[in-house]
């Protein structure tokens, strides 16, 4: 067997009696209707090292070329880089093996390719990992192809389907066009997630059903594809299918769509759930009266479900990113004033003025109100909506800066310390102490420790650093003003957003 790698495999780099084969076997492969491809397999393995103890009962140097593995813990086969029989390339990305697929295992190579040894960390020996690199010749027949690729997901499938629909003169009568989408559409796997995104594919799929032009697709996708597995950046996409097939053709599986982004579903995103319906109903393009009932029908939906995530508690935060309300306000003004819902606006903006543990004045509705009084003008069925928002915001800015921060008299600080042991007692004493600054705790590294962990946690107003002289060393506490200094900051910057409301509020 010959070993090869990406750069050397091509039909025409195929090496001894390798070139005669491929032709004898894609002449057979014609005839046959299957479909024959050059690819490369790569096999690794991880596993542990053999033995190799010195009369020390050390362990030894290991040469990592002459390193043998004892037993494997891990090991996949793949198949990447595509040829196709006429020596194109192909972008079907990688695609998982099982031994018994492969019909000569005999005549795989079994020197690797590659090998690492691996140091001993922790409670882990020393480790290795192998890598085998064959050049191999894949047959499947010519009835498969779209569900083969469709079952190794949609990195694979989706660029063959676009290729396959570049290739017809109409892609809007591709029988097999639709047929490979319904495969990938009926084995479509969930995106991978990532802290604070989502990648998805659903975009690249909404764009070749755009080329087939099937409603019946369209709408399966949405039910059973993207229903768990989108982005926030499918609105646009969405708005042009609508246009291209008819709103109220849609209607039912985009309420489905959004009905389903519920917070007990871990994949559902409320944010990147307004977005799409933003941007169904303000992408410029005709608001016709269908499309205006639509998305008020789909706004009506996702009032609903913004009120579930709002009221929802999370009792397993890990499983899910944080999600903010930023943003959502200026995203449902622009939707809900397009599609000129006053009264779906004024519902949902009584909604947000009354939750602040979701719609944070600094951080959500300020910055609303800024954007909006910008992008709304008084012509807009959102102009009153946003003058209710902008007059909120600035009667709870005069409530936060009718009165200055005081000065601290002295440096007591009101802080009740919850655990009595006698460090804390002391800690507690010298919090209450209206005179006392500097504290010194001379005590060993596990009672510092603690009180370390007891300041932190009860957040109070003092430096805590270890002096480190003598035995045991000294724990140095310091109060400083840091509550108020930080009220203090956050008055002048309450002061300074509500002259620029007025003036906007005046202008």
């Amino acid at each position: 067997a010959h070993e090869y790698s990406e750069a050397g495999l091509s039909l025409d780099m195929l090496k001894g009696s390798d070139r005669s084969r491929v032709d004898v076997l894609a002449r057979a492969a014609e005839q046959l209707n299957y479909q024959l491809y050059l690819a490369l397999l790569t096999h690794h393995q991880s596993g542990s090292v053999e033995d190799d103890w010195d009369y020390g009962g050390r362990w030894s140097s290991i040469d990592e070329d002459d390193a043998e593995m004892d037993e494997v813990f891990d090991e996949s086969m793949t198949l990447s880089y595509w040829i196709d029989a006429q020596g194109h390339e192909k972008e079907f990305g990688e695609m998982t093996l099982d031994a018994e697929d492969i019909l000569d295992p005999e005549g795989l190579s079994d020197t690797p390719s590659r090998q690492e040894v691996h140091e001993a960390t922790g409670n882990e020996g020393v480790t290795m990992e192998r890598w085998y690199h064959h050049g191999v010749i894949v047959l499947w027949p010519e009835e498969r192809y779209f569900r083969i690729l469709a079952s190794e997901g949609q990195a694979a499938a989706l660029p063959a389907l676009a290729e396959l629909i570049d290739s017809e003169p109409d892609p809007a009568s591709s029988e097999a066009g639709r047929t490979f989408a319904r495969e990938i559409i009926n084995g479509w796997r969930l995106s991978q997630r990532f802290y604070g995104a989502q990648s998805s594919h659903a975009v690249e799929m909404l764009t070749q059903l755009q080329r087939l032009a099937d409603a019946d697709l369209m709408n399966q996708f949405l039910r059973e594809g993207m229903v768990n597995d989108y982005s926030g950046s499918e609105g646009a996409l969405l708005s042009a299918l609508c246009d291209q097939f008819g709103y109220a053709s849609l209607a039912s599986a985009l309420t489905h769509f959004i009905a389903s982004q519920v917070p007990t579903e871990r994949r559902a995103s409320l944010k990147a759930t307004v977005e799409i319906v933003a941007d169904l109903c303000w992408q410029d393009s005709p608001m016709t009266d269908e499309r205006r009932t639509v998305c008020r029908t789909l706004a009506g939906e996702l009032q609903g479900v913004i009120d579930q995530w709002d009221r929802h508690v999370e009792t397993a935060p890990w499983l899910r990113d944080h999600e903010t309300r930023e943003g959502i306000v200026e995203s449902l003004f622009q939707a809900l004033s397009a599609i000129e819902a006053p009264g779906l606006l004024e519902s949902f903006l009584t909604h947000a003025l009354t939750d602040p543990k979701h719609y944070d004045l600094h951080t959500v509705l300020i910055p609303a109100a800024k954007t909006l009084h910008h992008e709304i003008d008084e012509q807009s069925p959102g102009a009153a909506s946003m003058r209710r928002l902008l007059q909120h915001c600035m009667d709870q800015l005069r409530d936060l800066t009718k009165t200055p921060v005081p000065v601290p008299a002295d440096w007591a600080q009101d802080i009740e310390i919850r655990h009595n042991c006698e460090d804390c007692r002391e800690l507690q004493k010298f919090l209450r102490d209206p005179e006392a600054r500097v504290h010194r705790f001379r005590v060993r590294k596990d009672r510092r420790q603690h009180l370390h962990r007891q300041i932190d946690s009860h957040g109070c107003d003092m430096t805590h650093v270890t002096e480190r002289k003598g035995s045991p060393q000294t724990l140095v506490c310091t109060k400083t003003r840091a509550s108020y200094e930080r009220r203090q900051r956050q008055f002048e910057i309450d002061t300074q957003l509500l002259e620029e409301l007025r003036e906007m509020a005046e202008a």
